[in-house]
């Protein structure tokens, strides 16, 4: 896998020739064996297959090359409405709620709830498993993904071992330097919110809060740079 480009060229996924989109193209062809796993009897019946996408994006499907996106209809969940590339794309509909609670969300709703790196955005461990206990009770199946905590490169502040900092040091980087996608902030507080927003996990937190679901690794460098579960939420 060739590179070019400076770090946040290639970790800016919508950057089509990125590192990063193609580490998604990469990531859609172990979700699409499950798919294809999964509803062969839908797909062959032509049955619409509906998606919640927790913390989704229209563009991320219409980016990553899914080839069954025309046999499915898609749930964009939310803290607010995404912002549409193509608002006429009757497939795509936008959701406010939060993954953590989903109460106005019937059990069984949904197909499958997939969800690409947002569990780490949500909080800590009690919120980890209350968005678990909301993507097993709103769809039949479930696919989840999410970046490696122990992968040497923090993958929203682009620095090495941020994620080892104490909070403080975080902080007080982030109040004095930009670093990843954050833009400069202006107060200590602010930079505090921030540091603590985002909360890596481990495969030991993952195979925890999905005992029986199937993980597959992504590799880059022969390190893991992350994680795939995968499962039938009744199991």
């Amino acid at each position: 896998m060739g590179i070019k480009g400076n770090l946040h060229y290639n970790a800016d996924g919508n950057n089509k020739d990125s590192l990063s989109n193609r580490f998604r193209r990469k990531r859609m062809k172990v979700f699409e064996e499950f798919f294809e796993s999964t509803f062969a009897n839908e797909l062959k019946s032509g049955k619409t297959i509906r998606i919640l996408d927790i913390g989704g994006r229209n563009r991320y499907w219409n980016s990553v090359g899914f080839k069954y996106i025309s046999n499915c209809e898609f749930t964009l969940l939310n803290l607010k409405a995404a912002e549409l590339d193509n608002t006429g794309d009757r497939r795509f509909s936008n959701k406010i709620g939060d993954a953590t609670d989903m109460k106005d969300i019937a059990d069984n709703s949904y197909d499958l709830v997939f969800s690409n790196s947002c569990i780490e955005h949500v909080g800590k461990k009690p919120e980890w498993e209350k968005m678990r206990n909301e993507m097993l009770r709103t769809g039949r199946y479930y696919f989840l993904q999410t970046p490696n905590k122990y992968f040497p490169m923090e993958p929203h502040f682009l620095f090495l071992g941020f994620q080892f900092l104490p909070l403080k040091t975080k902080a007080f980087i982030l109040k004095h330097f930009r670093h990843g996608w954050f833009a400069y902030i202006e107060t200590y507080e602010q930079a505090y919110e921030a540091a603590d927003s985002i909360h890596l996990l481990t495969q030991k937190d993952l195979k925890a809060l999905f005992p029986k679901g199937t993980i597959r690794k992504e590799r880059f460098l022969g390190i893991t740079k992350s994680f795939m579960v995968m499962g039938k939420a009744s199991d």
